[in-house]
């Protein structure tokens, strides 16, 4: 019933008139928590164009185990350096969240901190954060997921870093009883990375 705290995006109702852009009952069903609507026949959507991915357990459930996998760098409007960002809910309890919004005044070091790596689930090279924009968007890409046995798995990448290639693959077992990250970094020099949860 409530947007995703990704990016800058603020927790509120989803179900407010201005916010029903899609005419459908499974849309309902989803703002709803399951109170009116269709419950959706599918548990995940995998939009590679745009670099989203999200995996749902169950529908009817606000506290339903949740997975958010971001590649996406559509736009430099309130672009965050959130490449390959990982989001899960668990219980009704944020297990890996990101920052969240802190405003758009870009002297404050609280904004920087929430528009940089820093505040999100990815890998850092050498301590310094790659700019909030750049001219690479064309490097950052998602694959299809892929269902298999079961399990859900989707394969992303950015070569926003500098002198890095980052390539993470994000699988979902059964039943959601386990979220497996695995990175690969690729460079012809030594760095120090970080990966902050």
């Amino acid at each position: 019933g409530v947007f995703l705290p990704i990016s800058d995006t603020q927790q509120t109702s989803i179900s407010a008139k201005h916010h029903n852009v899609f005419d459908s009952s499974e849309f309902e069903y989803a703002v709803t928590a399951g109170k009116s609507g269709t419950r959706p026949t599918e548990n995940w959507l995998s939009l590679p164009e745009s670099g989203y991915f999200y995996a749902r357990k169950e529908w009817g459930n606000s506290d339903s185990t949740f997975v958010s996998f971001i590649a996406a760098y559509n736009d430099n409007y309130h672009k965050h350096s959130d490449d390959l960002s990982l989001f899960i809910r668990h219980n009704g309890r944020d297990l890996i969240s990101e920052s969240g919004p802190f405003g758009y005044n870009y002297q404050e070091p609280l904004t920087k901190y929430g528009f940089s790596q820093f505040g999100h689930n990815n890998i850092i090279v050498n301590g310094v954060s790659v700019p909030r924009t750049d001219k690479s968007a064309d490097s950052v890409w998602m694959n299809a997921a892929i269902e298999s046995g079961g399990e859900l798995s989707v394969t992303a990448g950015t070569g926003r870093l500098k002198g890095v290639h980052h390539q993470r693959t994000v699988t979902i077992g059964k039943q959601f009883e386990r979220v497996e990250v695995f990175d690969v970094l690729q460079s012809l020099e030594a760095n120090k990375y970080e990966c902050l949860w």
